[in-house]
């Protein structure tokens, strides 16, 4: 073997030791956890009990807005391929959906004193799938006025294709933060475009690190391996989402709050497979009975107390079974557990 080639090899090995997960080294390069600047005016609450209000927005009649490519395709590739498919309302439902979403907003923060709240899935307000400037607004206010962290849900927008969500803060003047989704659920009829620069929102509020992706991202291990990547800059994981296969969301969102380890919540649309589940170092936290408001959104409301969290987290990372350690990249399999076994 030819020095300089023994000598490469060498040095390959020596930055990857025995037992480390291949996958996960490159992964992590392909999403980035994007840190928001701290919130200044969100403090941790006197109480040390950080109040979460999940808003599940009422189902409307989406109509599929095809976008098809109108140059002449090379040879090879599928009109499928360059096939675009947003989800779009009509006037009626988008009126219907502002009114809803603004009681909803309201109610989580003045009922229910929420700190933080996360809309679902396609949960933010659009017209002809373009998001409407008034609900970014009504967040916004809400968010200043009551000194709340708000994800104010995802909507497909015709003029980037992308699956956008928004979070509001506190500030002067207002700064939106957009994060997009990763991961097109075909399945489900959307065909969305999705980017280049793939990144993870997270944000530092009332003494806690939140991140934020939507949906299938939390399935996708590269997007989900990035938030490992971050290691204790976070503690939550807020997935707005819109599916019909929600216990199998479930499953993930446990083991993915197990590996982390802290809290991962799913607020799906108020859909009858379920609409919101929160899972804390892979137990399920079960969730009072949610409050249906008259505009057919329903708000479940959950405190968390951040001491009790970060001591649960220092536990659960003591526990974790190495294999799923070893899955996201935090540790080396011992030499002496041999072959596949669950965790």
């Amino acid at each position: 073997m030819p020095k300089q080639r023994e000598n490469g090899i060498r040095r390959r090995n020596a930055t990857v030791p025995p037992g480390h997960n291949p996958f996960f080294t490159l992964a992590k390069k392909l999403c980035i956890p994007d840190v928001i600047p701290e919130v200044a005016k969100l403090r941790r609450p006197v109480d040390g009990a950080v109040r979460l209000a999940l808003i599940s927005m009422p189902d409307v009649s989406y109509v599929e807005k095809d976008f098809k490519w109108r140059k002449a395709l090379p040879s090879g590739v599928h009109e499928e391929d360059v096939r675009r498919t947003l989800a779009a309302v009509s006037h009626a439902d988008s009126k219907r959906m502002l009114v809803a979403f603004r009681e909803a907003l309201l109610f989580a923060v003045e009922e229910g004193n929420a700190n933080i709240v996360c809309v679902s899935e396609l949960g933010l307000p659009s017209r002809d799938a373009v998001p409407l400037q008034e609900a970014q607004q009504i967040a916004f206010e809400i968010s200043c006025k009551h000194n709340a962290l708000i994800i104010a849900g995802s909507s497909h927008d015709s003029r980037t294709m992308f699956n956008t969500g928004y979070l509001f803060h506190p500030t002067e003047k207002r700064a939106t933060w957009a994060f997009h989704k990763n991961a097109s659920a075909h399945k489900m009829g959307e065909r969305i475009m999705t980017p280049a620069r793939r990144r993870v929102l997270i944000v530092d509020a009332f003494d806690l690190r939140i991140a934020t992706m939507i949906c299938l991202d939390v399935v996708d291990y590269t997007t989900l391996a990035s938030v490992m990547a971050a290691g204790d800059q976070v503690d939550v994981v807020l997935v707005p989402s819109y599916t019909l296969r929600f216990e199998k969301m479930q499953d993930v969102a446990t083991v993915a709050s197990q590996a982390l380890p802290g809290v991962v919540a799913l607020v799906n649309a108020r859909l009858p497979v379920g609409s919101s589940f929160i899972a804390q170092c892979g137990v399920e936290i079960k969730l009072p009975a949610p409050s249906v408001l008259p505009g057919g959104a329903e708000v479940a409301l959950l405190s968390l107390k951040i001491d009790e969290l970060k001591e649960k987290r220092t536990q659960a990372k003591n526990d974790l079974h190495p294999y799923l350690d070893w899955m996201f990249g935090n540790r080396y399999i011992p030499r002496d557990l041999q072959g596949p076994r669950r965790f």
